[in-house]
């Protein structure tokens, strides 16, 4: 048996294409801290921003080993014998049984690029070793995108041959094909509007409406620290949709558009593919990758005026554009091309003598 689990639900996903490839892997669901130790973690890392306080709770010592015990005792509860162990998120390590760590990327002190929520401050060194013990200790690696697969060899500098790139998937269920003739609508979809690059989005809603009649760009989600007023051209849905109702807005849009500052692997972007959708993003992270420009879309620098001229132009190509989205997504595999290359490194990991 290889037990399956994570930090969070994202793993799920993969883990069922796992367990439909092979019936020795079981998912045994989520492990995540308790709120004692979250509360604890709160106390040690109070400083004068509640925000920042609640942020560096979630990487302080109470809450991470928390999270590691709970983990233990799920491996502990496996009805059978463990032949070794697969966590989302390199906030795992066990004596127990070999194990391995997928990842969208390691904590790095010196990139200036990475946002709040992937930075620890009051547990910088901590964490850096916490994390350090997990990869050097793990018998394999998988990130989900090249970019990630640099940073680990970067910060943590293991041997290339132990870190693979596995790719990523969709979340959301597909909506079903529309009916009837397509509008000028572009979306924006994800929380923390900031990061994701919404005020650029809104900027450039402007311009599209000016230049195309009846053009409407809509932002999905949670504001956070991005407030966007709404504007010509411009909507933001601020209290969340419905799953099916977001995966329309993606099925109907001329193009998703990503202009972020920092995001490691959006599920938007192969939910948008998988549906036709040409994406418009800026070149952070693994989004190039993914978008596989021009076929799937447009990579772009952060400005307004490049934003929606992409748009303009995927818009004119019409079903063309979206025929090669949908094509990337099918060479990407989806989750079950993720599964594949999970299950034949792992495997022949596993046989190597000096594991186990």
């Amino acid at each position: 048996m290889i037990a399956c689990l994570g930090r969070n639900a994202r793993g799920q996903p993969l883990f069922r294409e796992l367990a439909a490839l092979e019936a020795g892997f079981v998912d045994l669901g989520v492990a995540e801290g308790s709120r004692a130790a979250l509360a604890a973690g709160a106390l040690l890392s109070a400083g004068p921003s509640l925000r920042r306080t609640r942020l560096d709770a979630r990487f302080s010592p109470p809450f991470l080993y928390s999270a590691l015990a709970r983990a233990q005792a799920r491996l502990d509860s496996a009805p059978q014998p463990l032949e070794a162990a697969l966590h989302w998120g390199a906030t795992f390590l066990t004596s127990r049984a070999p194990y391995a760590v997928i990842t969208d990327g390691p904590y790095d002190p010196n990139d200036p690029t990475y946002p709040d929520e992937w930075r620890p401050r009051r547990w910088s060194r901590f964490y850096l070793g916490f994390q350090r013990r997990v990869f050097l200790g793990a018998v394999r690696v998988f990130t989900l995108s090249d970019w990630a697969r640099r940073k680990v060899l970067e910060v943590h500098g293991l041997p290339p041959g132990r870190v693979a790139r596995i790719g990523w998937g969709p979340l959301g269920e597909p909506a079903a094909p529309a009916l009837g003739p397509r509008r000028p609508l572009f979306v924006s979809v994800g929380s923390d509007w900031r990061r994701k690059g919404v005020d650029r989005v809104a900027a450039a809603a402007r311009l599209l409406a000016e230049r195309l009649p009846g053009a409407e760009t809509v932002a999905v989600g949670v504001p956070g620290d991005g407030e966007v007023p709404d504007g010509p051209g411009f909507r933001g849905l601020r209290k969340g949709l419905p799953a099916a109702r977001v995966q329309e807005l993606l099925r109907d849009a001329a193009a998703l558009v990503l202009p972020a500052r920092f995001d490691a692997s959006p599920h938007a972007v192969y939910e948008a593919l998988r549906a036709g959708t040409p994406v418009v993003a800026t070149a952070v992270c693994g989004i190039p990758e993914a978008v596989q420009p021009p076929e799937g879309g447009r990579i772009v620098e952060p400005d307004p005026q490049a934003i929606a001229e992409a748009c303009l132009e995927l818009w004119r190509e019409g079903e063309a554009a979206r025929a090669r989205a949908r094509d990337v997504y099918d060479r990407s595999g989806g989750w079950r091309g993720c599964a594949e290359i999970v299950l034949r490194e792992l495997r022949a990991t596993l046989k190597e003598p000096s594991v186990g």
